[in-house]
C-alpha cells in the first residue's frame, strides 16, 4: 500500500511539475492590460526535500510521510482605477496545490478591496490586507489579518480579512478606524506531516469565547505619524484573538487539540528610527 501511495504521489508530482512548466513557459511572470484592468501575477513551482526523517515516521503504519513535497502556487492581481484615480479596485486571488498536504492545498482571496480617496480621507470596503508595525522579525502588534501558517512557517503570509476601513489624513498624523465583521481561523499543516509540530490541531471544531463565534464583530483603531527620522504608531484592537490557545483543550495522551480563540483587548505602540544606513 505504501509503495502504491508513493507511486501515486510521484505521478501527481510529475503532473504538477509538467503543468507548471507549461504555464511558466506560456506566461511565467505576466503583466498585461485587459480592458480597464491591469493584470499581474506569478506562477511558482516549489520542491521541498528533507534530509532527515520525520519525527513521526514510526508513529503509525497508517501514516505515510515522504521526504519530498511538491506544490505549485498561483498568485494573480487585478487592478483598476477610475474617477481620476480617486476610486480603486484591487482583486488578488491565491491558489496553492500541494501533493502531500491536503490542508496546504487551499485557495484564498488575499484582497478584493474597493477604496475611495477623498481630499484628506480614505474609505475602503471588502477583503483586504493591513500591516501594523515596523521592520522586525516578530510582528507583535500586527493583528488585523490572520496568519496563513500552511503557506509558510515564518508567519509572514496572511489571509484576507473582511473589513470596513476609514482613514483620516492630517498634518498631525493618520487616524484609522476598522470594523471587522467576520473572523478567519488560523490554518495549520496536516496532522503529523512536515512542519506540523508535535500537536495535531483539529481545525474543524474550533472553539470561541464569544457566543457569536466567527461572526463576532471586531473593532480597531490606529494612529501613525512620521516625525523626521522617527515613525511612531499607537493602536488598539478589541475582538477575537488571531492567535489560538492550543493548550486549553490539549489531550496529552493523543497529542490532539482543539484551537480556542479568546476575546482580547490589545493596546500597542511601535517606534522606528531610520537614519543613514540604519
Amino acid at each position: 500500500m505504501k509503495t502504491a501511495f508513493n507511486a501515486l504521489a510521484s505521478v501527481k508530482a510529475a503532473t504538477v511539475f509538467l503543468l507548471c512548466l507549461f504555464l511558466s513557459l506560456a506566461n511565467n511572470i505576466y503583466a498585461a492590460k485587459i480592458g480597464p484592468f491591469n493584470v499581474d501575477g506569478s506562477i511558482e513551482l516549489e520542491q521541498r526535500l528533507f534530509i532527515d526523517s520525520s519525527a513521526f515516521e514510526n508513529f503509525s503504519q497508517d501514516i505515510d510521510i515522504n521526504d519530498h513535497q511538491t506544490s505549485v502556487r498561483l498568485l494573480t492581481e487585478f487592478f483598476t482605477e477610475w474617477n481620476d484615480g480617486n476610486d480603486r479596485l484591487v482583486i488578488e486571488p491565491f491558489l496553492r496545490f500541494d501533493t502531500e498536504d491536503d490542508r496546504r492545498s487551499h485557495t484564498d482571496l488575499r484582497q478584493a478591496l474597493y477604496t475611495h480617496y477623498g481630499e484628506n480621507y480614505e474609505i475602503s470596503a471588502g477583503i483586504g490586507k493591513v500591516f501594523w508595525g515596523v521592520t522586525e522579525s516578530l510582528h507583535l502588534v500586527d493583528i488585523i489579518n490572520q496568519t496563513d501558517l500552511v503557506e509558510n512557517i515564518d508567519t509572514e503570509d496572511k489571509l484576507g480579512q473582511p473589513m470596513l476601513r476609514y482613514s483620516y489624513l492630517s498634518d498631525f498624523g493618520t487616524f484609522e478606524a476598522f470594523v471587522l465583521p467576520f473572523f478567519r481561523e488560523r490554518t495549520f499543516p496536516q496532522a503529523f506531516g512536515r512542519f506540523s509540530g508535535s500537536i495535531n490541531v483539529d481545525t474543524a471544531n474550533a472553539e470561541f469565547e464569544s457566543s457569536r463565534g466567527r461572526s463576532h464583530i471586531d473593532v480597531a483603531g490606529r494612529y501613525s505619524h512620521s516625525l523626521g527620522n522617527w515613525d511612531i504608531g499607537l493602536a488598539w484592537f478589541s475582538g477575537t484573538s488571531r492567535e489560538p490557545d492550543l493548550i486549553r483543550f490539549l489531550d496529552s495522551s493523543s497529542g490532539q487539540t482543539t484551537p480556542f480563540y479568546p476575546q482580547i483587548d490589545q493596546f500597542s505602540a511601535d517606534v522606528q528610527l531610520t537614519t543613514q544606513g540604519w
